[in-house]
């Protein structure tokens, strides 16, 4: 019995159908800074298009450029232009992760009982630089230490 074998060689991949989606348009600060300066009624779907995309480095540089366009501050113009859980998720992509992550763990841990979800999610996907940063920034913020609040969170929550 002889066997037909078929090495790789022999095997021939087409991809000439294959879609790799939307072109993706290069970033330009600028233009999506012009593009964010509308009117209310197209604001939000520019914001959530633009600010949805970009990276959080993008977006830094997408408020600076918005600035020098418009005027006015790109926060206090998603406040005019949006109200509600958009306007805050829209405000949320604007501040620098530390900033984020920081707020995030406050919230977790004031008040009755603590989200450890929210804690194990940070503090464990975190690199060391990243954690030594958020933690400044709690510092900064808040005026307590964030090891001594994530201590007492989850002694008081042991009891």
């Amino acid at each position: 019995m002889a066997s037909s074998s078929t090495s790789m060689d022999d095997v021939v991949f087409d991809f000439s159908n294959l879609s790799l989606g939307p072109q993706q348009v290069p970033f330009n600060a600028a233009l999506d800074a012009k593009s964010l300066n509308c009117t209310k009624s197209d604001f939000e779907e520019a914001a959530v298009d633009i600010l949805g995309t970009r990276t959080a480095a993008q977006v830094q540089l997408v408020a600076t450029e918005f600035l020098k366009v418009s005027g006015n501050d790109l926060k206090t113009h998603i406040e005019k232009q949006t109200s509600g859980n958009l306007e805050k998720l829209l405000l949320s992509r604007l501040l620098p992760h530390e900033y984020h992550d920081a707020e995030q763990l406050y919230k977790a841990m004031k008040g009755l009982g603590t989200n450890e979800d929210v804690l194990i999610e940070i503090l464990t996907s975190r690199t060391n630089a990243q954690i030594h940063t958020i933690k400044t920034t709690f510092l900064h913020k808040y005026n307590k230490t964030l090891e001594k609040w994530v201590q007492i969170s989850v002694v008081a929550e042991s009891l």
